[in-house]
């Protein structure tokens, strides 16, 4: 829209430029016309004198006064004029001032008579009936050889002087043909304009375009006014009347350009002034000035139309220097078409008080600065687009909360540039720093202090990046030196030559102490760090994966810095590619359930077993039920893994060869609190049919912890089916004695990690007869898990564990053959 403007504006500018080089062209270069204007004259100002009494009181008047500025009485003027041909000429004089409210001028001999009269101002009779060309336009007779005395009445209330063209009869034609090109390319020139800021405000209506047109649109009524174009293109009385009252017009303008102004200028950051920031008492002056001046004569108002003009030009320009100083441009184009405006004014009534020399160019000066006020206004409408699309665009890559880059700054502005940033470093490092525990304090804070602890923590940051050598300011963006990636996390750029300890210098940085409502927080970073190749840069999106990989990895080893290494890498891919692949893997049959027997010590007999689920990949080999059930859990696919578990026992157990004992299943908390298809566990059970006594299910200390209102729930009402409960790993989690008597396990599995180490620690022998004497007070079976060797498997007998698992006993093996493997096992030597 913007570039579209700017190609239209250029073009009305050489149509601007045009119109005054074809009225240029019209010109002759044989023309000679001589101006009589103020400097030139003798006057005395007296209005009750005749003709006759002028010319004689100016015969005797002081030669080099000029007549009063301000004045309501006639001013009578000589001039003194000779024909130095040797024949008789025609010259004819033109009124080039139009406003004039009365201008006679009398042609005298030398002698003292009076030849002819002229009248050429508004005063002359039927004004409206001549032609436009003729309006303002008489001829006199003068004898070749002869001197002649000229004496002119001039009279208007407005400050203005006298502007009479005489020319030869020779030169008539091209002087009107002059005036006609002008006039043309004056109208032209500004209607133009007009219709293309008409065509912008109905493209985008705002109160700036609005303010524009309508000051465009009494612009040419007030040029029109003043030049000749208004008498070519406009009915008489209207253009009389505009002429009469042409102050009013200056005070309604004055108001316009007000608006306008302080629209425009609202657009950028700092607030108007004062004198601005009052919008009514301005334009109510304005206004008042305006219907004084339809009531009192200009002479009157004349300082209060000064005083208006300083209290919005000047302010205006202070506001609009204040306002480019800080970032918006198109002020600057606001000021230069003011000083246009300004000087072309000031020269144009310099000129027509009788200060500045009477000229073409002088009396067109009005008409000229307007012609350049109006397209540098709309340069500058065009300009305001510009800058709001990209102010647009800059809040859109913006951080809202803390006025930093944001993400989409990264992924936009950020990954274009990424090539040629990378080149003009030395050595790039990328840096993508987490602040720890936000998701913690959201929830016991909730988010409106969080965020506000983050805008806090981010500010830190970056004020403490900006100190730092090396790190690179983020393109567009006035001391940021780091784009946030989200509320807690941010993306860094460093030149590492020019910062060698820079991973110390981050350390100072990664511990906040931030006070929010008189409360103190300390904040602790994670820096996951990535060094980029300068001769072929990796993609932006790429070194963020890479960085994420880093800061995991990091989190995993507990190291606040962590620099990203291909071994990472690889440990990541295999994780999302078992991600992608677990989905499929059931349905593709890679999914199979393994059972591992457990035996009573005292009997040897074995008592149930323990069903474990294995995954072969055609791709990734035996992927561990360590590996894969995490990832089942975060998808969030773990309760379709234990259903499958479920229906395979139920087909087990549905064979008639299968003893009575149950098979434990390992159940998560989503298994306990999540439905599927809007089917919860019991549900479930249903379904499958599987008898809820032959089924016992395990569970963990730390999986109660997390969610023990919802998971007793479902456990009280397992067990009032008749489901066997039991506590696996105990030992390692986080017991607490009041869940247990909650839960009221009817078996606790002792973690292998206490078995292991029984022939060798008298600690972990200790620790396990604890537990054994606290599950004899709870009423559980205790059973031990891991057992490698006779002498733990004795050992576990004489601590008073009930029952044993482990790779002594038997292997996990494929459930389809644990038929077999009873058939040849039905009793377990148990050493005493």
């Amino acid at each position: 829209m913007a570039v579209w403007c700017r190609r239209v504006l250029c073009w009305l500018l050489g149509l601007a430029l045009a119109g005054p080089a074809l009225a240029y062209h019209s010109w002759s270069p044989e023309m000679s016309s001589r101006w009589l204007t103020e400097p030139d004259a003798i006057w005395v100002a007296d209005p009750s004198l005749g003709p006759d009494q002028a010319w004689t009181a100016l015969l005797a008047a002081d030669q080099g006064q000029t007549a009063p500025g301000l004045s309501s009485q006639a001013v009578w003027m000589r001039f003194e004029l000779r024909n130095l041909a040797i024949n008789q000429q025609t010259y004819y004089l033109n009124n080039e001032n139009a406003i004039l409210e009365e201008l006679d001028l009398y042609l005298f001999s030398a002698d003292g008579d009076l030849l002819k009269h002229l009248i050429l101002g508004r005063n002359q009779p039927n004004l409206a009936e001549r032609p436009a060309q003729t309006r303002f336009q008489g001829h006199i007779e003068l004898v070749g050889q002869t001197q002649y005395q000229l004496l002119v009445r001039l009279r208007s209330d407005t400050p203005i002087a006298l502007a009479v063209r005489v020319t030869p009869t020779a030169q008539l034609d091209a002087m009107e043909r002059q005036h006609f090109a002008t006039d043309w390319a004056m109208f032209a020139v500004l209607t133009t304009l007009l219709a293309f800021n008409l065509v912008l405000l109905f493209g985008r209506r705002d109160s700036t375009q609005g303010w524009l047109v309508a000051f465009h649109a009494l612009l040419i009524v007030y040029v029109g006014s003043l030049q000749g174009f208004g008498h070519q293109f406009v009915p008489a009385q209207w253009v009389s009347w505009f002429s009469h009252h042409i102050l009013m017009l200056n005070f309604i303008i004055l108001l316009l350009l007000f608006r306008f102004a302080l629209a425009f200028l609202s657009q950028g950051d700092p607030p108007p002034p004062n004198t601005l920031r009052y919008r009514y008492g301005l334009p109510a002056a304005q206004l008042v000035g305006a219907a004084a001046s339809l009531i009192w004569p200009d002479r009157y108002i004349m300082a209060l139309f000064v005083l208006s003009q300083l209290l919005v030009i000047v302010p205006i320009l202070m506001f609009a220097w204040r306002q480019e100083r800080a970032g918006y441009r198109p002020a600057r184009l606001l000021m230069a078409a003011l000083v246009v405006q300004v000087v072309g004014g000031g020269v144009g009534t310099l000129a027509f008080v009788g200060i500045w020399p009477v000229s073409d160019l002088a009396l067109n000066a009005f008409f000229i600065s307007t012609v350049i006020e109006l397209l540098l206004m709309a340069f500058a409408v065009a300009a305001r687009l510009r800058f709001l699309e990209e102010r647009q665009h800059f809040l859109l890559l913006t951080d809202s909360a803390t006025g930093l880059p944001g993400r989409p700054y990264i992924d936009q502005e950020l990954a274009e540039r990424w090539q040629s940033i990378c080149r003009q470093l030395v050595e790039p490092v990328v840096l993508l720093v987490q602040l720890n525990g936000f998701r913690t304090l959201l929830q016991l804070l909730g988010p409106g202090l969080v965020q506000r602890l983050s805008v806090q923590a981010l500010h830190y940051w970056n004020q403490g990046l900006n100190e730092l050598d090396g790190v690179v300011s983020l393109p567009g963006y006035r001391k940021a030196s780091l784009a946030v990636f989200a509320h807690d996390s941010f993306l860094v750029i460093v030149d590492q030559q020019q910062q060698t300890d820079l991973k110390a210098r981050l350390a100072a940085l990664s511990h906040l102490e931030l006070e929010i409502d008189g409360q103190n927080f300390e904040l602790e970073s994670q820096v996951a760090c990535f060094h980029v190749g300068t001769h072929q840069p990796e993609a932006l999106d790429e070194i963020l994966r890479r960085l994420n990989v880093a800061l995991v990895s990091g989190h995993q080893q507990g190291h606040y810095f962590q620099s990203y290494s291909l071994e990472q890498d690889t440990v990541f891919q295999r994780r999302i590619g078992l991600a992608q692949a677990l989905p499929q893997a059931l349905q593709a049959g890679e999914l199979s359930c393994h059972v591992q027997p457990v035996v009573d010590l005292h009997s040897g007999e074995v008592t149930g077993g323990e069903i474990l689920l294995r995954w072969k990949s055609p791709v990734y080999g035996d992927v561990s039920p360590a590996e894969f059930i995490p990832l089942a859990e975060q998808m969030n696919r773990v309760s379709t893994l234990t259903r499958y578990v479920l229906a395979e026992v139920d087909r087990w157990q549905s064979d008639p060869r299968s003893p009575s004992w149950p098979l434990s299943v390992n159940l998560s908390v989503l298994d306990l609190i999540a439905e599927v298809d809007g089917r919860d566990l019991i549900s479930c059970l249903d379904d499958i049919g599987l008898a809820p006594q032959r089924l016992k299910v395990e569970i963990t200390e730390t999986m109660v912890m997390e969610q023990t209102d919802r998971c007793l729930d479902t456990l009280e009402r397992l067990r009032a089916l008749g489901c066997a409960l039991s506590i696996d790993d105990f030992g390692t989690g986080y017991s607490s004695l009041a869940y247990l008597s909650r839960i009221r396990p009817d078996e606790i599995k002792i973690d292998r990690a206490f078995i292991r180490a029984l022939n060798a620690s008298s600690t972990d022998r200790h620790i396990v007869t604890a537990i054994v004497q606290l599950s004899r007070t709870l009423g559980a079976v205790v059973v031990a898990e891991g057992v490698e060797d006779e002498n733990t498997l004795a050992l576990c007998r004489q601590l008073g564990c009930d029952r044993a698992q482990g790779y002594l006993i038997a292997r996990p093996m494929p459930l389809n053959q644990l038929h077999g493997w009873l058939e040849q096992q039905s009793i377990i030597h148990i050493p005493q």
